[in-house]
């Protein structure tokens, strides 16, 4: 588990390399405050102050949670967005 202060696709990122598998983010998942129009940046964007954890597939969390994605076995990227690697030079989140 970690928070997601630098953005969800740059720490979901960082959480699967730590762990050494992959991230399978699906944005349309990701419940947002923002309007649609904005999403690509709003999963960018620091200062969330939201937990992105893991549990097995067939566990409920013990928490009101929202399923985002999957975690996989690793592969040539640690992040998938939508089912593709980000685009080289992406960037993921906040940079400090």
């Amino acid at each position: 588990m970690m928070d997601v202060s630098d953005g969800v696709l740059l720490d979901a990122s960082r959480m699967a390399a730590a762990s050494g598998v992959a991230i399978a983010i699906e944005t349309a998942a990701v419940p947002l405050a923002v309007p649609e129009s904005r999403r690509a940046d709003a999963l960018r964007w620091g200062d969330d102050y939201q937990l992105l954890f893991t549990l097995p597939g067939d566990t409920e969390p013990p928490v009101e949670a929202w399923r985002i994605g999957t975690v996989r076995e690793p592969g040539e990227a640690h992040l998938l967005i939508d089912g593709a690697p980000p685009a080289s030079g992406d960037r993921l989140g906040y940079s400090h």
